[in-house]
């Protein structure tokens, strides 16, 4: 990442202030403490200060009421959650968490809330969610099996609807096959699209669902997800929709090489065959075969624009789902 530019760092730094401590901020404003750095600082970037002004007043009083706003006045929560697989007979680590509404457009974690898990109907155990909202609970183990793990919040000024999610609770040296997301989505052209209207459900790639509904019986299979324009709940409900099999959709977090790091992971935590990873980026085959799992790279008409296919061969490429359902047959 470029550096801040010297005279840009004042500003960075006092709206970060803002943020982190606004009513301190404030006050300091206030008493014409930093008033002629922000005066002189717009004065250098070619902003008028009043408009300026306005501006970081608008920030401030935005920062003031998310941070002083009772959290606990708001009506309505939700659970954030994310699905996770763990070997049968070791210990598993549920996490989960609650955020509220302080003012609009804005959530806030939820503190201090009591959150009960529950398994077959059975309570696995409550426990408060801390100053992030997360919510922590450690079992012993899950019988094998995509298991169901519901939430639900018992007691509660909030009214937060129950949620479940999934966890995969399978042997250790039992197959595993990873497919991204983005590779069952079709790309839909940006041209066909207005700026104003909002993202319509991508269509499924032919023959994806079908041949992992095949797939599943030969292997346990995990879904990715990782930078895509849908919300969590929002890619559940697509994979619902076109019919793929019911599992665990892990999401990978967004930084660099995280498909690399979430692998090993995976790895520290017992999982000896991660065999195979379908994916539309080529990153992503990169760091799957570097990790030591076969990957293919479905590469679309598109793509061979860019000349996508002339890179050198590191691993399998396809250009759609029957191909890769002849790959794995092969092999």
């Amino acid at each position: 990442m470029a550096p801040i530019p010297r005279k840009n760092r004042k500003a960075v730094l006092f709206i970060a202030m803002l943020f982190s401590k606004p009513n301190k901020t404030l006050f300091c404003l206030l008493k014409g403490r930093i008033f002629k750095n922000i005066q002189s600082l717009t004065l250098k970037n070619h902003f008028h200060p009043s408009a300026a002004l306005w501006m970081i007043s608008a920030i401030g009083f935005l920062s003031l009421l998310a941070h002083a706003a009772p959290v606990h006045g708001a009506k309505t929560a939700q659970f954030v959650v994310s699905d996770a697989i763990q070997p049968t007979n070791h210990p598993i680590h549920l996490k989960v968490q609650l955020t509220g509404q302080a003012i609009p457009f804005l959530t806030r974690p939820v503190s201090g809330e009591r959150v009960r898990f529950i398994f077959n109907e059975k309570e696995l155990g409550t426990t408060l969610t801390g100053g992030n909202g997360f919510a922590m609970l450690s079992i012993p183990s899950l019988p094998e099996g995509l298991q169901v793990v519901q939430i639900e919040l018992p007691g509660s000024d909030y009214r937060a609807l129950p949620t479940e999610f999934l966890i995969g609770s399978w042997k250790a040296g039992d197959p595993l096959f990873i497919v991204t997301l983005s590779s069952l989505m079709m790309r839909q052209d940006p041209s066909s699209l207005s700026p104003l209207s909002a993202p319509s459900t991508p269509p499924a790639h032919p023959y994806a669902a079908e041949f992992l509904r095949g797939v599943d019986k030969k292997f346990h299979l995990i879904y990715t997800t990782q930078n895509s324009p849908l919300s969590y709940e929002k890619q559940k409900k697509w994979l619902e929709t076109f019919a793929f099999p019911k599992a665990p959709l892990i999401q990978i977090r967004k930084e660099k090489n995280g498909l690399s790091k979430q692998i090993k992971g995976w790895k520290d935590d017992g999982w000896k065959h991660l065999q195979w990873l379908v994916t539309h980026s080529q990153e992503e085959a990169q760091q799957s075969e570097r990790a030591g799992i076969r990957s293919i790279h479905l590469i679309l008409n598109e793509d061979k624009k860019t000349g996508a296919q002339n890179t050198p061969l590191q691993y399998l490429r396809a250009s759609d789902w029957k191909e890769i359902g002849e790959i794995i047959k092969k092999k």
